[in-house]
């Protein structure tokens, strides 16, 4: 399955799963205190890489982006909410730009249809198409999108790296009008997250 990329050949797949965590007082306090859980999961099996860090919009949220092998792999651990697929040259390239972007597209109610959800999926295809053909200047750096298939199995998922989170409209005015068409079928959570490569 290709994830927003114009005719690249690509032989790179795996999974992506997102989590979006509350802080606590206790990482507050210590936020080494992760570190054992990261431990964990990057021994994990069929785990490839992990990226890990607060959100800028909301710094309560600490986000965990676990690359798995296969789609298998995460359900192993009975996972929430997974990125199916990604096919890139190098797909964690958003992960390790200074701020990632997440942006969770969820259907709403009355628009949860097959149809709807494929025309979400091609038109944010379109923005990172072109977004991933910009020069190395403009501060993006290449991301993908593609269904959610857990948890959430009525959203699509779209990520990518910024130099800086104020970046994505100025870089790309007209994607003001694909974003005003989405929010009339679907909810958007949008984050931007310095991360940490953890494997």
């Amino acid at each position: 399955m290709k994830l927003g990329y114009s005719e690249t050949t690509s032989t790179y797949r795996c999974c992506t799963a997102c989590f979006p965590i509350t802080v606590t007082d206790a990482y507050k306090a210590d936020p080494n205190i992760v570190q054992e859980a990261v431990e964990f999961l990057k021994n994990a099996n069929g785990t490839k890489r992990i990226f890990y860090g607060l959100g800028v919009q909301d710094p309560t949220i600490w986000w965990l982006l676990i690359e798995w092998e296969t789609l298998k792999h995460h359900q192993d651990l009975k996972r929430q909410r997974a990125i199916p697929d990604s096919e890139t040259e190098d797909p964690q390239v958003q992960f390790r730009a200074p701020y990632a972007e997440l942006a969770l597209w969820t259907l709403k109610s009355g628009h949860t249809t097959k149809e709807k959800k494929e025309h979400a999926l091609e038109l944010l295809k379109g923005v990172v198409t072109t977004l991933n053909g910009l020069p190395s200047d403009s501060g993006v750096f290449k991301g993908t999108v593609g269904p959610i298939v857990e948890e959430a199995e009525n959203g699509v998922a779209l990520t990518l790296g910024w130099t800086s989170p104020d970046k994505a409209l100025e870089t790309l005015p007209e994607a003001q009008v694909i974003i005003d068409e989405l929010k009339e079928i679907a909810d958007l959570r949008l984050v931007h997250v310095p991360l940490t490569s953890a494997k």
